[in-house]
């Protein structure tokens, strides 16, 4: 069963619209012995959204507004009912100064997402991200832009997330004669979890200048550039916090099997390649049919490595306490990818 209902209203400088869908799934699983399974889930989403436009003064416009969604999922199976509800709530505000001259402007923009499970303790996860930015165009002078941005991650209580980020970015470019061009670029981020302690400064910086020109009617092209890149980062700990540094396997594996510690892994080169948006090819979301068969990821370092920290990237989002619920890890390790030995079982996974 599928219900959806959408109405948009318009006024003066106001827009404004309701989006409300109701969906219903049954589903029904018979195993080999001939016992069956069966469950219903009842999904009701409703979106509110209004936003308000107006030009204050001649080049200064203002847009303010938000959205609020909720999304409530009860699943009714043999084990009982479960219910869910996921509510966000999203308010920004933007200023904005724009001629030939001159563009600049400051926004603010905020995401708290509250997340309720039955037996569970609801979480609410604030984003909060204030910017400012400005542009100069004079007349045979260079360019300048400018951008600065204040973005902090927590959650309500302040226990399990807290962290600032503060990235500033300038650019100029200028040509001072005819086929000269100069350009120069400057970004720093200033990044701190004040729950472990860990602060990371980067700071990069990238000089360009180029040049080209014609002779003879065109048939001769001289050019010269050059390109300079100054990159630092420091990294700072203290209290409880440590500093994480990046490790390099050789390869992926990965296999199904429920044999994992005689289990000859196949090489997956798609784990490791940085790609957080291309599938690796290992489905962990099939949990009760038809493929119930543990799913082995794991890293070649050839050579004995130690590793305290393993990141599992997936392609869908996880409420808070799903993965907990649903999924168990278990770490094993092997010098020969044939014998493998347990080395933790049932290991906590936290996804965002």
């Amino acid at each position: 069963m599928f219900y959806c209902a959408r109405g948009t209203a318009m006024a003066e400088g106001i827009t404004g619209a309701v989006e409300v869908i109701e969906s219903s799934t049954n589903s029904k699983a018979t195993d080999a012995t001939g016992q069956s399974t069966s469950s219903k889930t009842n999904t009701f989403f409703q979106r509110y959204q209004m936003f308000y436009a107006d030009t204050l003064f001649p080049y200064v416009n203002l847009r303010a507004g938000g959205s609020f969604d909720k999304t409530l999922t009860v699943t009714k199976d043999q084990s009982g009912e479960t219910r869910s509800t996921d509510t966000n709530y999203m308010p920004s505000i933007d200023l904005t100064l724009n001629n030939p001259f001159v563009s600049s402007g400051a926004g603010y923009r905020k995401r708290e997402e509250k997340v309720e499970t039955s037996g569970g303790t609801p979480a609410t996860n604030i984003m909060e991200s204030k910017n400012a930015f400005l542009g100069l165009r004079p007349e045979g002078l260079p360019t300048l832009d400018m951008q600065v941005t204040r973005m902090h991650i927590y959650d309500k209580m302040h226990e399990s997330s807290d962290t600032e980020n503060d990235s500033f970015s300038g650019a100029t470019r200028y040509t001072p004669v005819k086929n000269l061009d100069l350009a120069y670029s400057f970004t720093s981020n200033d990044s701190n979890n004040r729950i472990i302690g860990v602060e990371l400064d980067a700071v990069t910086q990238n000089e360009r200048a180029a040049y080209t020109t014609r002779f003879l009617d065109n048939r001769v092209v001289f050019s010269a550039n050059y390109n300079g890149t100054q990159s630092t980062q420091e990294t700072q700990s203290g209290g409880t916090g440590n500093v994480n540094f990046q490790l390099f396997p050789f390869s992926g594996l990965s296999d199904i099997s429920d044999t994992p510690t005689i289990e000859v892994l196949s090489p997956n080169p798609a784990l490791i390649d940085g790609n957080l948006t291309a599938t690796g090819g290992v489905n962990i979301g099939q949990i009760v049919f038809p493929d119930t068969r543990r799913r082995n990821i794991g890293l070649d370092f050839v050579n004995a490595t130690e590793v305290n920290t393993l990141d599992v990237f997936v392609d869908q989002s996880m409420p808070a306490g799903f993965a907990t619920t649903n999924f168990a890890w278990d770490i094993y390790i092997s010098s020969d990818n044939q014998t493998w030995t347990l080395q933790q079982l049932n290991a906590t996974a936290t996804f965002d």
